[in-house]
């Protein structure tokens, strides 16, 4: 009889402790996931305030504790981002939303308004990083006033943009050689009828630059020119 009492308490308190252990599992899981909303809006009152570093910190703390994504936290992820003018970042966290996020979803327009910026900012930016350091860096004879004369007496705007009264800065890359001349011209961005043809033309037809130096020799050098053409 002692035996049975001493069995039964026994399986008593292992049922006992397994209940309570799976009671502390779930309020772990709920005090995560409440810390995770507490961080979210930390981060949401931090963005609305403008301080985006406090911002992107508060996101990485509700990632940390909720341990998976969603659209709202990746929609306020890109928002910082823009904000932040880290467009790659911005992208990665755009694919992102649309993976998980449709239509329905309250940001979903906003997003959808941001692909095309985010993906034109994020190509300058790469564009960008891609260009070497130079010691002495290439640059036009009698600096930028000189470089800005020479645009401005040389400008001719296309008849179909002036007919059509459009505006707008055209981006040119290219390169200098070790000569100083200009070559591998290409307008990355701009808008189109006509600017951007004349960009280029602008670019091909310049005196020589002065060469980039590197360890006393002339090098060749990456540039980025963005031509503004305004009626």
């Amino acid at each position: 009889m002692i035996s049975g009492i001493i069995n039964m308490n026994s399986k008593g308190a292992l049922a006992f402790l397994l209940i309570t252990g799976f009671g502390l599992q779930s309020n772990y899981a709920q005090s995560d996931e409440v810390l995770a909303k507490s961080y979210f809006l930390k981060a949401q009152e931090a963005y609305s305030e403008g301080n985006n570093a406090t911002a992107l910190k508060q996101l990485d703390k509700t990632l940390e504790y909720l341990g998976t994504t969603n659209a709202k936290i990746e929609a306020l992820y890109v928002k910082v981002s823009i904000n932040r003018t880290n467009y790659i970042v911005a992208e990665c966290h755009l694919n992102t939303y649309f993976e998980i996020a449709d239509e329905s979803h309250s940001d979903y327009m906003q997003m959808l308004g941001f692909v095309a910026k985010v993906k034109e900012e994020k190509e300058l930016q790469v564009e960008k990083k891609s260009m070497p350091l130079e010691k002495s860096p290439a640059s036009f004879s009698g600096g930028k006033v000189a470089l800005t004369e020479y645009l401005s007496q040389n400008l001719t705007y296309p008849e179909e943009a002036k007919s059509l009264q459009i505006e707008g800065k055209v981006y040119v890359t290219f390169s200098i050689s070790k000569d100083g001349s200009t070559e591998n011209i290409k307008a990355i961005r701009g808008p189109g009828f006509g600017l951007n043809k004349e960009a280029i033309r602008l670019i091909q037809n310049m005196p020589n630059w002065k060469p980039a130096i590197q360890n006393g020799k002339p090098v060749g050098a990456k540039m980025m020119l963005p031509i503004t053409f305004k009626l």
